[in-house]
């Protein structure tokens, strides 16, 4: 066994774990997500939303809120599950995924802070 063939495996493996990593990270956003919107945890978002959102809109608030970041999840989880494979068909198919999840998600975080009057659009 050549020194360059443990080298190149090496290298596989931290590929692999890094992306099992981000496979976690994209749970822990789905969860972080739902745990916004099914309990209407506000305080989760940041702490001045509680004082800017009105108690009448914390429910639809929480519940937009919560679903971009589970959208934001699910994208990284499945662009990141295809992206395992050694098939770069599946590797491009996982990046635009997870590209377009993270656009989608993004686009519906600001559209719901903008009609909120939160953060940065006050």
């Amino acid at each position: 066994m050549c020194k360059g063939d443990m080298a190149g495996g090496a290298k596989q493996m931290g590929i692999k774990i890094f992306s099992y990593s981000i496979v976690v990270l994209g749970g822990i956003i789905i969860l972080f997500g739902a745990m916004i919107w099914k309990m209407q945890n506000i305080n989760l978002i940041r702490c001045i939303n509680k004082i800017e959102v009105k108690k009448e809109d914390v429910k639809e608030y929480t519940e937009s809120i919560g679903k971009a970041y589970i959208i934001l999840g699910l994208a990284t989880l499945t662009g990141l599950i295809l992206r395992i494979t050694d098939n770069d068909l599946y590797d491009f198919i996982g990046f635009m995924l997870w590209m377009s999840g993270f656009i989608i998600g993004l686009t519906k975080f600001v559209k719901t802070e903008k009609k909120y009057k939160i953060g940065i659009w006050k």
